[in-house]
């Protein structure tokens, strides 16, 4: 159905300074645009930070919680279907006109349906002009990196997190050991319980309040594990499969 999520569409990273961040992101390889912004061929990675000359409720909510991923992002065909979709599922959900310059020329237009009520904050996004954004000037990673291939969360309990994951993407869940697993046509999202984070990902900073998205797994070239503030980021080489 149009109206399901499809996708792994991009993931937002808060961070306190954002000068600072794009640095450490350079450092470990990645080429942030002047945005923020880590393009990858499938998906991407955003880092948000706060504007003084903008005050924002939103990121001053989730950088209460820590630096750290806040915001995911579900590719959907038709967010008008969506939103419809999230209505009858008992949201409150309508449909948000969005456009900025492309950072690579033309102008990119998108559609989103987010959701404001908790943390993390889930949307689902209608792109109208993607060649704006995933443009091929843009997507070339210098260490590899090729495509978001995961998001991992986690919540005590994992059942409460993942089914309403599942009701917001209109996708059914699959238990998978300490948790669940939403798959999507590309991508998929990995809900763990702490116990199993710790096992799964040893090296993952402590969560502090709960639900939280903590890891993100991408597909490259060759294996690389990366630690930012609230995040940890695993680079799988092809053929690895993903931890769990």
């Amino acid at each position: 159905m149009s109206g399901t999520a499809s996708a792994l569409d991009h993931v937002g990273v808060v961070v306190r300074d954002a000068a600072a961040a794009r640095e450490a992101w350079r450092e470990a390889g990645f080429a942030p645009t002047p945005g923020g912004r880590i393009m990858l061929r499938h998906g991407y990675i955003e880092l948000l930070a706060r504007d003084a000359t903008k005050p924002s409720a939103t990121l001053a909510a989730m950088l209460a919680q820590g630096d750290g991923a806040h915001v995911l992002s579900l590719r959907v065909a038709d967010a008008d279907a969506a939103a419809a979709r999230l209505a009858r599922a008992g949201f409150a959900a309508e449909v948000v006109e969005n456009s900025r310059p492309g950072e690579a020329g033309g102008v990119a237009r998108f559609r989103r349906v987010p959701l404001a009520d908790a943390l993390p904050r889930l949307q689902l996004i209608e792109h109208a002009t993607p060649e704006a954004v995933w443009h091929p000037a843009l997507l070339d990673q210098p260490n590899g990196a090729l495509a978001l291939d995961e998001v991992v969360a986690v919540a005590a309990p994992p059942a409460g997190f993942a089914a309403r994951l599942s009701r917001v993407a209109g996708r059914g869940l699959a238990p998978v050991g300490g948790g669940f697993l939403l798959p999507l046509d590309r991508g998929a999202v990995r809900v763990l319980s702490p116990e199993a984070l710790s096992r799964q990902w040893p090296g993952a900073a402590p969560p502090g309040k709960l639900p939280r998205l903590t890891a993100l797994v991408l597909r490259g070239k060759a294996a690389r594990t990366f630690h930012f503030p609230g995040l940890e980021l695993r680079i799988l080489a092809p053929g690895e499969a993903a931890p769990g």
